[in-house]
């Protein structure tokens, strides 16, 4: 049953995919279902030969990543006051990271209301001594720490990087995860991953649905939330792995100080945490705006003294919601008076599934996966995605503040937006608003993968785990040499556009 199966799959939508009604009602934990777990790390015949070239003495097969999992993970939660979130909406947080022991009951329980927010940690302790720096990672819509697993463990292990994924609060194991339960009528459909296993290993899709189940609440989109989440959250990282990174202070503040300008860092050298934000996604946009809190003017606990916890910030995708939106549709929905037209008219259609064509954004395997994942969220009122898209409206005067070094990653035929030309054209309009002068444009960088022909241009992290690997690894390096650095991306497979 631990048969590393399955193989990516055409850009059509898959047969099985036919079978869910309005939405799948995942059954499967990858943290504790290690059949889900190899499947989501599982190694292609192209990532085993180049792990093999970097690490000759490594025995290497497709279930690698998987084999260092136990002794790198580490499930933590940062709690918040109920009372003052139940009474003013605002967050009070612990002073700390605590461990998370997740009930594997929770999402059959009548209440979601835990007032925590879940955080995973990987951390390989090879890398003891001489870690890379640390990475926080924000996943997109309905997602969460556990569709992320592959590229976590893959920049702890492969690259030495301390690595943390927020569940957004109202998703994952955070704070308002869903509920869900089995009602005669429900129109979801239980989908389990083992039981779509045979015992040869082959995908056999007969047993591996029921009907009758249903996510009982749709999820919040409250992007003034996540990006409060994740600078909390931010902060604390910065303060619990100091230790781990204080050796990579000794090469920056060695320089003298014209070599290190602050407007290079976009702070003072002497601020530096050597932690990196990364939003993938929707996730992408949050991480754009909780970067700096220059521009939303969050963040006024600042704990541990600690106001700009993050070094630099990479966007697997920015919707640039202070003007506009990657896809047409979008771009209506936050409009005006049309965009509450359409909001009042799909309000009753809050399924994701059912108003995406997921197969647009995963391939093969990847996608049965995520509907397979019991954590994953699917429904999400219109009214709370249209809040969303206009989120960035509130702060287009304070967007020029923005001064954290910005890296923007698309990918070829990301049907995210409209077209390639629409992406970059996306990127380019949010950078010409930021206005920096000629020292700070070399901290604004875009990139498109030249995502390989029949394969997804959306989820790189997912589907191009490597290629996106060795892309931050090299922006990271090239942030802390300073202005005299080189960022060393591979130009085969990376397009700089913003000089289009």
């Amino acid at each position: 049953m631990g048969a590393m199966i399955g193989s990516s799959a055409s850009q059509s939508r898959p047969e099985w995919a036919e079978r869910i009604g309005l939405y799948p009602v995942g059954q499967s934990d990858p943290f504790a279902d290690e059949i889900h777990r190899l499947q989501s790390v599982r190694l292609t015949p192209e990532e085993m030969e180049t792990i093999r070239s970097e690490f000759p003495e490594w025995e290497v097969h497709p279930g690698l990543l998987n084999d260092f999992f136990s002794v790198c993970y580490q499930s933590l939660q940062l709690k918040f006051d109920a009372k003052e979130f139940e009474s003013r909406g605002q967050f009070l947080f612990d002073r700390d990271l605590v461990p998370h022991e997740v009930d594997p009951d929770c999402l059959t329980q009548s209440s979601n209301r835990t007032y925590l927010l879940h955080v995973d940690r990987y951390a390989d302790p090879r890398w003891e001594g001489n870690f890379q720096g640390a990475i926080l990672l924000v996943p997109g819509t309905g997602s969460y720490g556990g569709n992320y697993i592959k590229f976590a463990q893959a920049m702890a292990s492969l690259k030495g990087y301390i690595v943390y994924v927020i569940d957004p609060i109202y998703h994952g194991r955070s704070h308002g995860h869903k509920i869900v339960k089995k009602v005669i009528g429900a129109k979801g459909i239980a989908v389990s991953l083992p039981h779509a296993i045979s015992e040869e290993g082959d995908w056999s899709f007969d047993a591996a649905f029921e009907e009758g189940w249903e996510e009982t609440e749709p999820a919040i989109l409250d992007v003034s939330h996540f990006v409060t989440n994740v600078q909390a959250v931010g902060r604390r990282i910065a303060q619990r792995e100091a230790e781990n990174l204080a050796h990579l202070n000794d090469p920056i503040l060695s320089l003298q100080p014209a070599s290190r300008p602050q407007g290079w860092f976009g702070k003072s050298a002497n601020q530096l945490t050597h932690v990196t934000l990364i939003g993938t996604s929707q996730g992408g946009e949050t991480a754009f705006w909780a970067s700096d809190p220059r521009v939303t003017g969050q963040g006024a606990q600042a704990a541990y003294g600690i106001l700009y916890p993050f070094d630099s910030v990479i966007c697997h995708n920015v919707y640039n919601s202070a003007y506009t939106a990657p896809r047409s549709k979008m771009r209506l929905l936050r409009s005006g008076v049309m965009g509450g037209f359409a909001s009042w008219w799909v309000s009753d259609k809050d399924s994701l599934w059912q108003a995406t064509d997921w197969s647009d954004y995963y391939d093969g395997v990847a996608l049965f996966l995520r509907a397979a994942d019991r954590w994953v969220r699917w429904r999400y009122e219109m009214n709370s995605y249209q809040n969303l898209l206009r989120y960035g409206i509130a702060h287009r005067k304070t967007l020029p503040h923005m001064r954290i070094p910005l890296l923007v990653a698309v990918g070829k035929n990301d049907l995210l937006y409209d077209s390639d030309h629409q992406a970059r054209k996306t990127i380019q309009d949010l950078f010409g608003r930021l206005k920096r002068d000629a020292m700070e444009w070399e901290t604004m960088k875009a990139l498109e993968y030249q995502t390989p022909q029949g394969t997804n241009g959306h989820q790189l992290l997912v589907h191009h785990t490597l290629p996106f690997m060795d892309m931050v690894d090299a922006w990271i390096r090239f942030r802390r040499a300073g202005p005299a650095g080189s960022f060393d991306y591979d130009p085969a497979i990376w397009k700089e556009i913003w000089k289009d």
